[in-house]
């Protein structure tokens, strides 16, 4: 089969792609490994039951244009989150005040410059004293857990950078789409011309060989193993950094010949987090009607948005505020996913149950009779995407600058105060490396096709 263009990935970028390169009058192929489009965007729809689950994507960060004209152009409806926020401590729940000390934090690392260094390593050196030890372990915490990172390994400079780009877009702000994330890849899908684009799903990339002016993708059907050949004079690649990590002939993973040398030195080196999200539905929202220990005695906390806590599997918990809907999602992040990942269902809905007991002072048992369904994602065991997003560990990277682009597509991913995006691009600057090396992928060496190694993620580009 041959088009002007292949697309392997119908996730967010690649259905942007599709739908910019179709209505240009080019002829598109979007070759997607799984039986459905969106990529880590997964909502589940349940009969009877009017509130989305969402698995994969869940928030929209702030009001950056590139997320708000799809939206509005979509007519879809968006709800700001509730950002209350209860911290558990010492088996009591107070009203966190770990926000400003955030900022506080953040001034001091952007005081601190060259050189980057990883957070674990600035925040020892700077909360060391005896009486900063509880600020140090709620950041060290809040860094792993809302990055999906290992502290030992990401970088300062990124982390202020990413501050620095979501107060430019109100990034303090979080939005949920009312019918679900999956209505904007509905929009994506009902975008493009259907005369110009085949989707085909169920298509598991092996090969893709490429030459100026050629590029060859050799597949198999993800029911059986026939070979399947496809052909175009240009690609975009939007798979997930995992996969790109992956070894040859791993599941999922995709060799390219020639091998792009310089690509993959770039690609190893971004990390790709990993998440654990479980989403529990109750008969009832008990936590609105039950009386919880607080910290001081007798203080009224705020209707629940939030909750924080040192679990050490699931130390992070939200509602669906403003919509009262009887689910609690739980959230882990970087170590107390790994702590959870390839262990089974099972064994994460226990630790979850287990973990709310805890932080609420509730009995199990109660929390488990209550409970009417439980929904969950394993993203580490999903061979095409092999993690959550990625994020950027300390290195020598000494610029950051602007890189503007035609087609690039921003649509958020996790929790507060992050314009992170369904692995499209966290925010808009790129990074060079030592002596000016730009750390991006070019995926086939044809001028008009490339894209950029981002933080969270690879952008895709057709100029």
């Amino acid at each position: 089969m041959s088009a002007d263009v292949i697309i392997i990935g119908a996730g967010v970028a690649g259905l942007t792609a599709a739908r910019a390169l179709s209505n240009s009058g080019l002829n598109v192929v979007i070759l997607e490994a799984r039986d459905r489009a969106g990529g880590r965007i997964l909502t589940r729809h349940i009969p009877s039951f009017p509130t989305p689950i969402e698995l994969g994507a869940e928030f929209i960060h702030g009001q950056p244009r590139e997320i708000w004209d799809v939206v509005e152009a979509a007519g879809l409806t968006a709800v700001e989150v509730t950002d209350n926020h209860w911290q558990s401590l010492d088996g009591a729940l107070k009203e966190s005040d770990f926000w400003p000390q955030w900022e506080a934090i953040v001034s001091e690392m952007r005081e601190a410059g060259a050189p980057d260094q990883a957070f674990r390593q600035f925040i020892e050196e700077r909360y060391g004293a005896e009486d900063r030890q509880e600020v140090k372990r709620l950041a060290l915490d809040y860094v792993e857990g809302f990055n999906a990172a290992s502290a030992d390994r990401i970088s300062v400079a990124v982390l202020v950078a990413m501050e620095d780009a979501a107060s430019a877009v109100d990034g303090d702000a979080a939005f949920r789409i009312l019918n679900g994330y999956d209505s904007l890849v509905d929009w994506l899908l009902a975008g493009y011309d259907p005369q110009k684009v085949a989707l085909r799903l169920g298509v598991v990339v092996n090969e893709i060989n490429w030459s100026r002016g050629d590029v060859e993708v050799i597949a198999h059907s993800s029911a059986g193993h026939a070979p399947l050949s496809f052909r175009a004079e240009r690609a975009v690649i939007t798979l997930p950094l995992g996969v790109l990590q992956a070894p040859p002939g791993a599941p999922g993973a995709a060799r390219f010949n020639p091998e792009l040398k310089e690509k993959q030195e770039a690609i190893g080196k971004l990390a790709m987090g990993m998440v654990m999200k479980v989403v529990l539905r109750f008969r009832e929202r008990f936590w609105e009607r039950s009386v919880f220990q607080t910290q001081p005695v007798g203080e009224h906390l705020p209707p629940l948005g939030f909750l924080h806590s040192r679990d050490e599997y699931f130390p992070t918990w939200w509602t669906s505020l403003p919509v009262r809907s009887p689910i609690l999602t739980a959230w882990a992040g970087g170590p107390a996913a790994e702590r959870l990942a390839l262990r089974g269902e099972e064994f994460v809905v226990g630790r979850a149950l287990d973990s709310l007991s805890r932080l609420l002072g509730l009995d199990r048992e109660r929390l488990a009779d209550l409970l009417v369904a439980w929904y969950t994602r394993d993203w580490q065991a999903d061979p095409y995407a092999r993690g959550a997003y990625s994020y950027i560990p300390v290195a020598p990277w000494t610029r950051l600058d602007c890189w503007p682009s035609r087609l690039r597509t921003h649509f958020s991913s996790r929790a507060r105060r992050q314009i992170s995006t369904v692995k499209t691009g966290r925010f808009t600057e790129r990074w060079r490396v030592a002596g000016g090396r730009p750390a991006r992928l070019f995926v086939v060496s044809l001028p008009s096709i490339y894209f950029e190694l981002s933080a969270r993620c690879l952008d895709v580009y057709y100029k």
